[in-house]
C-alpha cells in the first residue's frame, strides 16, 4: 500500500473505466462525459505533482494533505468552481481507493462549495437577431447558428444535442396532429418529451432534417461565440467570480461567455420569463427542487418585475 503511486492508480481508474472494467456506484458503465471530466484533471494533478517535486503516493493523502492542495489551487488563481469540480472528483477517486482497500483516507473534510458566478443567456431579441443575420456565404456558420437557436428552444445538454441532430427524425413524435421531439439523456437516463417549437421546425424542415456530418463539442462551443459576434449582438458585461480566493470583477464581451451551455440556460429562462409553470419547465430541464432551478436561471431583477408587473396582484386596491 505504501508505494501505490497517485497518478499511476487515477490513470488506471480511468483505463477501467474506459474499457467497460470498472462501474459506477450505481453498477452502470462510465459515460463519456464523466470519462471526460476525470481525464481533464490528469494535468492538474501532475501539475501538483511537480509543485512538490516528488511522486505522490496514495499513502502521503490525508484530510491535510488536501488541505494543502486546495491551497495551492488558490495559489494557481484557480476559480472558486473550478476547484469545486476538481475536489468533487479527487473526493470520488480517494473514496474508491478506499472501497478498494489502497488508502486509509476516505475523502471525508474535502471542501467542493460552488458560487453562483456570472452567466449569461440569449433573450428573444438577440436570438431574433441571430436567426435574422445572414450567414449565406458562409456554411459553418449558419449550421452552428442554426443548431444553437434549435437548443436555445429545446433545453438538451450539448451532449443530447448532438445526438438529436445526428438523427431528428428519429427523435420527431406526431400525436394528435402536434410534433414532439422525444430523446433519452445521456446523464441521467431519462426520457424527455419536448413540444416542437415552430422555429425549430422551420429550422428543420428547410434542411430537410439533415444538420450534415457530426462536430466536436469544442469546435461548437468555439464557433458559437463568433457567430454571436458577427451577428452583431455583443455587448459588454460586468464578470465577478472568486479567483484564487478573491473576488474578481472584470468587463468582457458578451460573446466571451457564450457557450455550449448557454443555449439551455436560454431555453429555461426565456420559457420562465414567458409564463410557462417552472415545473413543467423543470420536467425538461431535469432540475429536482424550485430553488435548484431559479438558481440556475439567474434572471435580472428587471426581468423578473417585467415578468409579474401585470399581475393583479400589483393592480390591487386599498
Amino acid at each position: 500500500m505504501a508505494k501505490l503511486k497517485f497518478i499511476y492508480e487515477y490513470e488506471k481508474l480511468i483505463a477501467g473505466m474506459e474499457n467497460k472494467s470498472v462501474l459506477t456506484p450505481d453498477g452502470d458503465y462510465y459515460k463519456e462525459e464523466t470519462i471526460r471530466v476525470w481525464k481533464s484533471k490528469i494535468g492538474i494533478f501532475s501539475d501538483y505533482q511537480k509543485h512538490l517535486n516528488r511522486k505522490i503516493r496514495l499513502a502521503d493523502i490525508d484530510f491535510g494533505w488536501t488541505e494543502k492542495f486546495h491551497l495551492y489551487l488558490l495559489s494557481e488563481n484557480y476559480a472558486k468552481n473550478s476547484i469545486s469540480n476538481i475536489n468533487s472528483t479527487l473526493k470520488a477517486f480517494l473514496r474508491r481507493m478506499y472501497r478498494a482497500g489502497k488508502m486509509r483516507y476516505n475523502g471525508d473534510g474535502i471542501r467542493c462549495q460552488n458560487e453562483i458566478t456570472t452567466a449569461v443567456f440569449s433573450d428573444i431579441s438577440d436570438l431574433r437577431k441571430l436567426y435574422h443575420h445572414d450567414f449565406s456565404k458562409t456554411a459553418g456558420y449558419a449550421r452552428v447558428r442554426d443548431v444553437y437557436i434549435c437548443q436555445c428552444f429545446l433545453g438538451l445538454r450539448v451532449s443530447d444535442m448532438m445526438s438529436f441532430i445526428s438523427d431528428l427524425k428519429l427523435h420527431t413524435k406526431n400525436i394528435n396532429d402536434k410534433t414532439f421531439f422525444e430523446i433519452k439523456t445521456r446523464k441521467t437516463g431519462e426520457v424527455v418529451v419536448i413540444p416542437a417549437a415552430d422555429v425549430v421546425l422551420e429550422i428543420a424542415e428547410r434542411r430537410n432534417f439533415d444538420f450534415g456530418k457530426s462536430f466536436s463539442r469544442s469546435y461548437y462551443e468555439r464557433e458559437i461565440s463568433k457567430v454571436v459576434a458577427i451577428a452583431g449582438i455583443d455587448k459588454d458585461i460586468l464578470f465577478h467570480r472568486t479567483e484564487g480566493g478573491k473576488v474578481v470583477e472584470r468587463v468582457v464581451k458578451y460573446s466571451d461567455l457564450i457557450c455550449t451551455h448557454t443555449a439551455r440556460r436560454t431555453f429555461a429562462t426565456n420559457a420562465y420569463l414567458s409564463g410557462l409553470n417552472p415545473l413543467d419547465i423543470m420536467k425538461i430541464t431535469g432540475h429536482k427542487t424550485f430553488n435548484s432551478f431559479i438558481r440556475y436561471i439567474r434572471c435580472e431583477n428587471m426581468n423578473v418585475a417585467l415578468k409579474i408587473s401585470d399581475h393583479e396582484f400589483f393592480k390591487t386596491r386599498l
